[in-house]
Order: structure tokens, then C-alpha cells, then sequence
């Protein structure tokens, strides 16, 4: 129970929100829950913090993209757990079936991206890019100030592939593609279609 109150600060030069082609991005939000709490249950007051920074270089066509996210969330107490709805997912970072990912959710969460986003029709008409990517995600489960405590986490989940990113009006980016996602190696060793929605960045 209690107040879920969220903070965010945000510094762009990224020129365009969907698109970018040049630019930087910074964010870092701030977030409590249990302001008002009144210990009728195990999960107490907690804080948040995640610090999001983005990197869009061109390369004469070419796009790079550079992304780093780190997240934490702890405590105020050490009587108390954070309520598991709050914690953190890796699935949200990987683009290739991130579905397939069966883990506990994480107090501390490590990301690191990297895309070379390929233009293939012009701004004015539908737009639509090749995309190689990669991505690292790393997890970890233990509290700050208990024995063990990592501060990267010992869960470790990466992808890697490419996809066509297809902008559609009033829908937004539509994305088809091939890769690998570690996690589902077993599975599908030589890789899998998937879809998404959304800029990845």
C-alpha cells in the first residue's frame, strides 16, 4: 500500500523523436512507492532509480546508435521486500523474442545497445530501415548491503540480428526481423523470426 510517485528529468538533442539521425539523449527518473505506507504487509517503501543515456552519430547514410540504461531499485527498509510488481524485467531490453526469458524479476538491471540503422526510402515517404543490432542485458536479485551484492548482477541475456523498421502513420514503427537471443539458444540454435512495435531507442 501507499503513494507510487514518479520524477523524471530529460536532456535531448536528438532531431528527431522516431528517427534520429544525430544527437545525444540523458534521462534519469526517480521513483518511490509506499510514501504513506502503513506496514500492513511485507513489501514497505521503495525508491527507484534508472539513468538512460543514448548516442546518435551519423555516418554519411548510416545511423550508429549507442544506448546505456542502468536501474536499481532498493528498500528503505531492511524489514521489508519490494513488492515484485516494481522490479525489474530484462525482457524489455532485448528485441528478439524476449518472451521466452523465464526469471525472477530484478533489483538491480544493466543494459548496453548497439544498432547501425541503414536508411531505405526517404523521410517523406513511409520510412523504412535496415537494422543490425545487439544487445547485453544483466541482472541481478541481491539487495544493496547484503553479502554478494553486485552491482551488474549475475543474469546475463544478449541478442543480436537484424530486422526491417517500417514506420506507418498513426501507428508507428512496425518492426520484422531474424536474430538470436541467448536465452532461447536451446531452442533455436540457428536463430528465429520476430516482431515488434516501436523505436527501440
Amino acid at each position: 500500500t501507499g503513494m507510487f510517485v514518479i520524477g523524471t528529468y530529460r536532456y535531448s538533442t536528438r532531431d528527431d523523436i522516431m528517427r534520429p539521425t544525430q544527437g545525444t539523449d540523458f534521462s534519469v527518473r526517480l521513483s518511490t512507492r509506499g510514501l504513506l505506507h502503513d506496514g500492513d504487509d511485507r513489501y514497505g517503501p521503495f525508491a527507484g532509480v534508472t539513468a538512460d543515456y543514448k548516442l546518435f552519430i551519423p555516418l554519411d547514410g548510416p545511423v550508429l546508435g549507442i544506448r546505456a540504461v542502468v536501474e536499481h531499485v532498493a528498500a528503505f527498509s531492511s524489514d521489508y521486500d519490494v513488492y515484485e510488481k516494481y522490479r525489474l524485467s530484462p525482457s524489455r531490453f532485448l528485441r528478439v523474442s524476449p518472451k521466452f526469458i523465464v526469471s525472477p524479476p530484478y533489483l538491480t538491471m544493466s543494459s548496453a545497445s548497439l544498432q547501425l540503422r541503414l536508411p531505405i526510402t526517404d523521410v517523406a515517404q513511409i520510412p523504412v530501415d535496415l537494422v543490425i543490432f545487439g544487445n547485453i542485458v544483466l541482472g541481478g536479485t541481491t539487495r544493496i548491503g547484503e553479502s554478494g551484492w553486485d552491482a551488474f548482477g549475475g543474469f546475463v541475456a544478449a541478442d543480436a540480428g537484424l530486422s526491417i523498421d517500417i514506420g506507418i502513420p498513426l501507428l508507428g514503427t512496425v518492426r520484422l526481423g531474424y536474430g538470436l537471443n541467448t536465452q532461447n539458444l536451446e531452442k533455436n540454435p540457428y536463430g528465429q523470426f520476430f516482431f515488434g512495435f516501436g523505436p527501440t531507442f
